[in-house]
């Protein structure tokens, strides 16, 4: 699978082989749509990344087109594109966020329990649309905490030696004796096994397809190594979850043909890969791509 680009709302992300050939006829598809629709694309506001190209061929790029030359890590659409490990750096305009919604609150009567409810739905609000598409670095979490923890027992003030309890403690269950908001750490857990769920589904999704296409492949997605040279940081991050979500997925068969014979949890003894080990597709000859479909149709024939 091939992209051309990625478009949400006014924002448009093409790509481009790096040729200035290439580059000629995207200005050139920008001419045309302009034409048709009365739409102007904003060269002057846009920005041209660069991967794999040497100096010389990026200078001539930039001299010969109206970009601006971008370099990585950018914001894009309120969150930063990275090609290396998320660092707590990356992550400050997350926290700022939360400290300026803090801040407008200083002129509000809050009490006890007002403080509480913000803290349910507006932060977490915040949080989680980072939460969605990234596992946060510890720093950042404990950061975070510790700016709501303070926000919770004294106020816009954030003075932490209010503090009364952990935030641990806070984060239980109202039942446990805690106070029921959600602990990042766990909600942030909940979405890469969110991610998995869709990969292992097959949801139809750009992303999903993506991810199949170039990196699972014809393997299972359970059976991918961790230790592969492919993917960004957050796909081996997702690789690493796969031992705990196994304990959660159970592959309903139906016609056979997207369930893995070998991987997928599909049989009440568990996936067969974990039963006979990795030679088992030898002694039984069936594929290590085979599906339960394939398998059903082998046998028939023997």
């Amino acid at each position: 699978m091939k992209l051309t680009h990625l478009c949400f709302a006014d924002d448009i992300m093409v790509f481009s082989d790096g040729k200035p050939r290439s580059l000629e006829g995207i200005l050139e598809v920008f001419k045309q749509f302009a034409a048709i629709s009365g739409l102007h694309i904003s060269l002057e506001k846009s920005s041209i990344y660069m991967a794999g190209v040497s100096p010389v061929a990026r200078d001539e790029i930039l001299a010969q087109f109206p970009f601006d030359y971008g370099t990585l890590p950018v914001r894009y659409l309120g969150l930063p594109l990275l090609t290396k490990r998320m660092s707590l750096t990356d992550c400050l305009p997350l926290i700022e966020k939360i400290r300026s919604r803090i801040s407008s609150w200083k002129h509000r009567f809050l009490s006890y329990a007002g403080r509480l409810q913000l803290l349910s739905s507006v932060i977490s609000s915040i949080t989680n649309f980072w939460l969605s598409a990234f596992r946060l670095p510890s720093a950042c979490i404990k950061e975070i905490e510790k700016i709501c923890s303070a926000f919770l027992w004294s106020g816009p003030e954030l003075n932490p030696r209010k503090v009364k309890i952990t935030w641990i403690e806070v984060c239980r269950p109202k039942k446990e004796g805690g106070l029921g908001l959600k602990s990042i750490v766990e909600a942030n857990k909940v979405c890469c096994f969110k991610l998995i769920w869709r990969i292992v589904s097959r949801k139809k999704s750009l992303w999903v397809a993506w991810i199949q296409g170039q990196l699972i492949r014809s393997d299972s997605f359970w059976s991918v190594k961790e230790n592969t040279t492919m993917g960004s940081w957050m796909w081996k991050k997702i690789l690493k979850f796969r031992s705990q979500a196994k304990d959660f997925h159970f592959m309903e068969v139906e016609n056979g043909n997207q369930t893995s014979f070998w991987f997928d949890n599909w049989s009440s003894l568990g996936p067969v890969h974990d039963i006979v080990g990795d030679r088992g597709h030898i002694s039984l000859g069936i594929g290590p791509a085979a599906s339960v479909a394939d398998a059903v149709r082998l046998h028939r024939r023997r």
